[in-house]
């Protein structure tokens, strides 16, 4: 399970107080009653330390057009425009402080913390420091250079500034809980729980430091006290996914497999929810308990098709057409018609049962009219596939029933039931022949607004991905889509 991290942010550095709140509301251009630079500084302040960060980043950007030189200016709005995401000209305008004012240390502390997000670790490194050199009093700096210093696989040398960090501050949370993070990357397990406790005996509702120990309690096979720890994180902060699926790993090794199973889902539902369009998130939150997908594919595909209703999907391999179905909210909740494609003998039945839309029981290959051995394993049903792609390392697979069937193209699948010429969603899961149909098919003759695919991260993935982005489609949601990848065709 992984360790969460969180940051020191970066510093805000005050001006002199001199204006009532009754002053300026804008910045007048007029020469005639121009405000003055102090005028104009601490009225970008006053806004910038009560949160109207827009209206402060006008003042701030006036200061500059107006050719003030002041660093107070240069790191107040670099730290907005680092907090915007900004960061190449968080750097410059930081850069520009430094150079008014070099000999303070914070300024090298805010460099240091956007240069770590920019990637630029080694520069990261040396401009924090520059800011423990100028002020070694600053528990923060030693903190975040222990981190950067975490991510350069420097984990003695972190150990040494993050102790040092604690020596200023003993009741620092944070250090205490990354000093945990440092201590579990270095093999040092009791260790790290002792930090992590010490974190949360500082700071109760720490969620970073819950968590952190769940995860390095579940290693060290405390899992009752593992359990305990990640509930807290996730009462504390329930809407974090990862905290979800770290549950359910503990309660898997627990052998509470059912409400590992639940917890699984939640986090799947989580991620999900918080990465699609925000245009779509009550529609999807609303189809939730009717969807069957595994990842949420079903709502992935309504939501780029703005929750189509009588659309056209074409779905293989089906199973029963339920249990996992990527089209069956589609066909049942919302009225789409479709196609269906499942060779195994074992789903037939309740396919036919469950389903009223076409349904296929050759199996999609690349070419039609073959006879081709397949595998159906024993209990792992909906791992059954063609048998040259059979993953024998599960040996209820490798001791699966086998017996040939017929094959059809998925462009002689797709004349024979008359599809439309536009497709909305094409959903594949053949355990491995993924490739191998898509290579065959002709784009020319028919489109699909919407693919996902499955990949079980094979070297097939990027062959998929490369024909298929050179067919028009481009991948979205890369990061939740797991062992599928999901793809729309670019308008």
């Amino acid at each position: 399970m992984k360790n969460r991290k969180d940051k020191t942010k970066i510093k805000t550095f005050p001006v002199p107080s001199g204006l009532n709140s009754n002053q300026i509301n804008t910045v007048n251009t007029n020469p005639s009653s121009k405000p003055s630079k102090e005028e104009v500084i601490n009225k970008a302040f006053k806004l910038h330390s009560e949160g109207d960060i827009k209206k402060a980043a006008i003042y701030y950007q006036y200061c500059i057009k107006e050719g003030f030189i002041d660093h107070r200016v240069f790191i107040n709005y670099g730290s907005i425009l680092k907090d915007l995401g900004n960061l190449e000209e968080a750097e410059i305008l930081t850069r520009k402080a430094i150079e008014i004012k070099p000999d303070f240390g914070g300024y090298y502390f805010n460099l240091g913390n956007i240069l770590n997000d920019l990637g630029k670790l080694q520069d990261a490194e040396l401009s924090i420091r520059k800011a423990i050199n100028i002020k070694p009093i600053f528990p923060a700096a030693y903190l975040n250079l222990a981190n950067i210093l975490k991510e350069l696989n420097k984990l003695k040398e972190a150990e040494i500034f993050i102790r040092k960090a604690i020596e200023i501050k003993p009741d620092y949370a944070e250090a205490h809980a990354h000093l945990g993070m440092i201590l579990n990357g270095l093999g040092k397990l009791k260790d790290a729980e002792f930090s992590y406790r010490k974190a949360i005996e500082i700071k109760p509702d720490y969620f970073q430091a819950h968590l952190n120990l769940g995860a390095v309690l579940n290693d060290l096979g405390k899992l009752q006290e593992a359990e305990i720890s990640t509930r807290k994180a996730i009462e504390i902060k329930p809407d974090f996914a990862e905290s979800h699926f770290n549950l359910a790993t503990i309660l898997s090794d627990l052998k509470n497999l059912k409400e590992s199973q639940l917890e699984n889902q939640k986090g799947i539902d989580l991620e999900f929810i918080q990465n699609i369009d925000s245009r779509f998130k009550e529609s999807c939150l609303k189809n939730l308990r009717f969807s069957k997908s595994q990842f949420r594919q079903d709502l992935f595909a309504l939501s780029e098709l703005n929750f189509k209703k009588n659309g056209f999907f074409v779905e293989f391999g089906s199973c029963d057409g339920m249990s996992g179905s990527n089209s069956y909210l589609l066909e049942k909740y919302f009225n789409w018609n479709g196609i269906l494609a499942e060779p195994a003998v074992y789903w037939h039945k309740n396919l036919n049962k469950n389903r009223l839309v076409n349904i296929e029981t050759k199996c999609v290959w690349k070419h039609s009219g073959d006879e081709i051995l397949f595998n159906e394993p024993i209990s792992l049903k909906q791992m059954g596939s063609i048998d040259d792609f059979s993953d024998i390392s599960f040996n209820d697979i490798k001791k699966g029933k086998k017996y040939k069937v017929k094959t059809i193209s998925l462009l002689d699948l797709l004349n024979k039931f008359q599809a439309p010429k536009t497709i909305d969603y094409l959903s594949i899961d053949t355990e491995g022949s993924e490739y191998e149909i898509l290579k065959a098919f002709d784009f020319d003759k028919y489109k699909f607004r919407v693919i996902t695919c499955e990949h079980n991260f094979t070297p097939m993935r990027e062959k998929i991905y490369t024909l298929l982005v050179n067919k028009g489609y481009k991948r979205k949601l890369k990061t939740i889509s797991r062992f599928d990848d999901w793809y729309v065709l670019a308008e």
